[in-house]
């Protein structure tokens, strides 16, 4: 949701003169939501340091994380609703992008995600 569409419900509540309806509207311009996750290679080795970009598309917004040692990562706090597109890149592996991500209120949405090596790049798997 849009913080000028929020400003446009919350006004039209207060014509209305309903305080259960200004209540609504502003919950929902406040709910929140979070993404968290791994990302690896097609040989299942943790992607450390994979950059994670989010992007609102209607706002413009970003966030970012980074994969951590187990190739985890978490963006909290994050506006519910979306459209988002989320980019998840590594340095020698295709990016992967997803989009018209839509984020309940709430709610945690949880990605696996696997980067496939880039043309020309070979991979072997770590057997230590």
């Amino acid at each position: 949701m849009t913080l000028s569409f929020s400003l446009i419900a919350i006004v039209a509540c207060l014509w209305l003169s309903s305080t259960d309806c200004v209540a609504q509207a502003i919950a929902e311009a406040s709910a929140k939501s979070s993404i968290t996750g791994a990302v690896q290679s097609e040989t299942n080795d943790a992607l450390v340091g994979a950059n994670i970009i989010i992007v609102h598309l209607t706002t413009g917004t970003r966030h970012t994380a980074v994969a951590d040692g187990l190739g985890s990562f978490s963006l909290p706090d994050l506006p519910a609703g979306g459209p988002y597109a989320i980019k998840i890149e590594q340095s020698g592996f295709r990016p992967q992008l997803l989009t018209d991500v839509l984020l309940s209120a709430d709610k945690n949405m949880h990605l696996e995600l696997t980067l496939l090596a880039a043309p020309g790049i070979s991979r072997v798997k770590n057997r230590h």
